[in-house]
C-alpha cells in the first residue's frame, strides 16, 4: 500500500509484518501480523484485505495447533486402563 496518509497527508501508508503471540484454548500461539500505518504520523490503518489476510494467519495457526494435539488413543489402549463396570456405577 503506497498511498499518501489520510490522517496528516505527509506519509505513505506503508506495511509492516511480525510475529504476534495469542491465546487460544490455554495455549501460546504465534502468527503472522500485518499492520498498516503511516511512516510520519504512525496512525494505524486496517484495509479489509490486511484484515482478512490476519484472519485467515490466525485460523490456520490455530487448525495446525489442533492438528497437532489431537493424539487418539487406540481402543485396546483405553479399555487396558478402564474397569468398565467401575466406569458404568460412576456414571449412574
Amino acid at each position: 500500500m503506497a498511498s499518501t496518509c489520510p490522517a496528516c497527508g505527509k506519509g505513505n501508508i506503508v506495511s509492516k509484518t511480525w510475529m504476534r503471540e495469542f491465546e487460544h484454548e490455554g495455549k501460546t500461539l504465534e502468527a503472522e501480523y500485518t499492520e498498516d500505518y503511516c511512516n510520519a504520523c504512525g496512525t494505524l490503518m486496517q484495509s479489509p484485505e490486511t484484515i482478512r489476510r490476519n484472519l485467515s494467519m490466525r485460523t490456520a495457526v490455530i487448525e495446525e495447533s489442533r492438528k497437532r494435539s489431537f493424539c487418539p488413543l487406540r481402543t485396546t489402549e483405553k479399555l487396558d486402563h478402564v474397569d468398565m463396570e467401575s466406569e458404568t456405577d460412576r456414571i449412574r
